[in-house]
């Protein structure tokens, strides 16, 4: 009866353990890969319509909404699997 506890917990544990690796993972690419979009789009566009900061400021500012939009309703889902 013990070891069959001992082996739940420990599928638990794992389990845990890829759920922080897909959170690190997510945040990593959920926050860099929309903001650098972002800087260089906004960069491009000031620098066409020069307008500058105002479109690369506007466009990171809706990169960190849109992200921590899709944060927190990924991050809702990994954890409601524990």
């Amino acid at each position: 009866m013990k070891t069959i506890h001992n082996s739940n917990n420990k599928k638990k544990d794992e389990a845990k353990e890829i759920g922080f690796l897909e959170v690190a993972f997510i945040l990593g690419y959920v926050i860099v890969i929309p903001l650098v979009g972002a800087v260089v789009l906004g960069r491009w566009l000031d620098n066409k319509f020069n307008s500058e900061p105002f479109l690369l400021l506007l466009l990171m500012l809706l990169a960190i909404i849109f992200s921590s939009i899709f944060l927190v309703v990924k991050l809702k889902n990994i954890f409601n699997k524990f």
